[in-house]
């Protein structure tokens, strides 16, 4: 009978502890833990990563983001462009690098370093090329967003853009050969190139390093001689960084580590963005505000508040 009655006392107790929840998620730590990584890595100018610094510098330093907005799909999806062209269109945040401008998309997602990626479970981004300014990189033909630049009538592609073949083709190797073949009064953004970065992931560990670093480079010596850049160059200042595209339905796969916004009319679908990938991930990331005062290096802000938070368990 106590043998009995002690069976039911502990089956009664596996009952009442499987209704305990588990221990909450306390969405502040977390949400102050990653402003704390992004303004490290925001003011981490490294040269390079990785053993004797020989992997570009957005595999540790530096932080990735897609500026998102608000679509008819899921924003860690890849628009139907990216499905065709094979790349996906991010820029990238660090003191060293001109503040760009963020157009009509104020929210969006960031990544974690990707040398993080695969420690973490998650799927390795695989950075294709680099463009110190805006690329327009939908309307460029092949390299998935890294080659020339197409010009369309009624749709149709029609003829390049010569001068916007990846520097490296064109003899392109350094910030000074980019910047003197570039911002001349007779070029337009139209004829821009982008350092290709992509043979790091293909064994030829050191040239995507020093490619990257010219790129980086390259806004220094815009931002020295901002003076004398024309409007049209200063209001497409934002840079553009390619990532192969990878297929719908991988939100589980991907290093995302928080989501953002940069103006209050992209705040709501940050929130959004944050409680729809809870509930289809049960991966909760906070919601981070950006800020930036101007195109001036090294000025921008990264806040986590409480009441930005769709998701507080």
């Amino acid at each position: 009978m106590m043998r009995l009655n002690f069976m039911k006392w502990t089956t009664c107790l596996m009952l009442v502890l499987l209704w305990i929840p588990a221990r909450a998620i306390d969405i502040d730590q977390v949400g102050d833990a990653v402003v704390k990584d992004l303004r490290d890595r925001y003011q981490n100018t490294t040269v390079g990563c990785g053993a004797n610094q020989k992997l570009p510098a957005f595999e540790c330093s530096g932080i990735m983001f897609r500026a998102t907005g608000h679509g008819d799909y899921d924003p860690w999806d890849p628009s139907p462009i990216s499905l065709r062209t094979g790349g996906i269109s991010f820029s990238y945040w660090r003191a060293d690098i001109i503040s760009g401008v963020f157009g009509d998309l104020p929210n969006g997602y960031v990544w974690n370093a990707p040398e993080r990626a695969e420690a973490n479970g998650k799927k390795q981004p695989y950075v294709l090329c680099y463009f110190p300014v805006n690329a327009a990189s939908v309307n460029r033909g092949g390299e998935s967003g890294c080659g020339e630049l197409l010009d369309y009538i009624d749709n149709r592609p029609v003829y390049y853009f010569s001068g916007s073949s990846p520097c490296q083709l064109q003899g392109i190797y350094t910030a000074e050969d980019w910047y003197e073949k570039y911002f001349q009064p007779s070029v337009s953004l139209l004829r821009l190139c982008g350092f290709n970065v992509r043979d790091y992931r293909d064994g030829a560990v050191g040239n995507a390093q020093k490619a990257f670093h010219q790129g980086i480079l390259a806004s220094t010596l815009m931002w020295k001689n901002w003076a004398d850049i024309g409007p049209l160059f200063k209001n497409n200042i934002n840079n553009e960084i390619i990532v192969r595209t990878w297929g719908n339905g991988a939100r589980d796969q991907l290093p995302i580590q928080a989501f953002f916004y940069t103006a209050e009319a992209g705040k709501r679908y940050a929130m959004n963005d944050q409680g729809l990938f809870y509930k289809e991930t049960g991966q909760l990331l906070p919601v981070i505000k950006v800020s930036s005062p101007g195109p001036e290096p090294g000025k921008m802000t990264f806040t986590y508040q409480h009441d930005d938070q769709s998701v507080q368990p």
